[in-house]
């Protein structure tokens, strides 16, 4: 027997496995770990009575960070996860260290390229 996916189940597989190329723990909302994992992203969250539900909301971010270098997303989460509780002196060493490993490389290129050429950029993933 065939079975079919929807134009629904299509986005969220797409979605799902963009974010997890980010560093982001994809979960469905009962299965959230809040202690041992950082940078949780629930599929589908129930919102107050009339607001929907947040994946139909949240669209519009996952495309855009879907649409960023992936390097440069995992260091943005990379600095979140370690310096929630650091001062700014912290964050700035840190954000410097990040942001020197990602100059020059493949994704940093092709993002500058991608702008200059009024187009959207393609990033392979390279790890």
């Amino acid at each position: 027997m065939m079975t079919t996916t929807t134009p629904e189940e299509e986005a969220r597989k797409f979605i799902d496995e963009q974010l997890t190329r980010a560093g982001w723990h994809v979960c469905d909302r009962d299965a959230i770990d809040l202690v041992n994992q950082c940078g949780n992203a629930v599929r589908e969250v129930i919102m107050k009575p009339d607001h929907g539900r947040a994946d139909y909301e949240a669209l519009a971010a996952a495309a855009e960070i879907a649409g960023r270098s992936p390097s440069a997303v995992r260091g943005a989460k990379q600095l979140i996860n370690r310096l929630s509780n650091a001062g700014a002196a912290e964050h700035f060493a840190a954000e410097r260290e990040i942001i020197f490993t990602l100059i020059g490389k493949p994704h940093q290129v092709e993002a500058i390229t991608a702008n200059f050429e009024n187009r959207a950029p393609v990033f392979k993933d390279v790890g």
